[in-house]
């Protein structure tokens, strides 16, 4: 049974998201009505400061996860390995993944923990043949088919 190497580059678009909705948040808290609730320019000066604070904490780590490309080897059943840098870890593509053009929503089962992870691939992220490939394994997992 052949096995495909693919490699998924990581990718700041989270991260920044999930800033842009901090800063949302921040500005929602901006505009409360003046004198609700006792002291409040103390509560909404606090809860801005964190919710900015966590919004920039969320670029830095975004930065700082753009170090390292993730390596999978999956075969067509969509069972494979996850290579990092401690050891191999077995993981198979759960059938709640799916995929709408340029994005994969990737679901992958630790198969010794029996955790499932999830995670937007974007088609930038990976070269071209391992996105098709990443796609044709995730179209046999999800419709049932090559399942022993």
């Amino acid at each position: 049974m052949p096995s495909y190497d693919v490699r998924i580059a990581p990718s700041a678009i989270g991260a920044y998201c999930s800033a842009a909705l901090f800063g949302a948040a921040a500005l929602a808290v901006s505009q409360w009505q003046s004198y609700i609730i006792p002291h409040q320019t103390l509560w909404q000066g606090t809860l801005m400061l964190l919710l900015v604070g966590q919004g920039l904490h969320c670029i830095s780590k975004g930065h700082a996860s753009v170090s390292q490309p993730q390596q999978f080897i999956f075969d067509e059943c969509g069972r494979g390995w996850r290579h990092s840098n401690a050891f191999p870890q077995q993981v198979n593509i759960h059938k709640d993944s799916r995929a709408c053009g340029p994005i994969i929503w990737l679901h992958l089962q630790n198969v010794s923990s029996g955790r499932v992870n999830a995670q937007l691939v974007f088609n930038t992220q990976c070269h071209e043949r391992d996105f098709r490939r990443l796609c044709r394994i995730l179209l046999s997992v999800t419709s049932g088919q090559n399942t022993r």
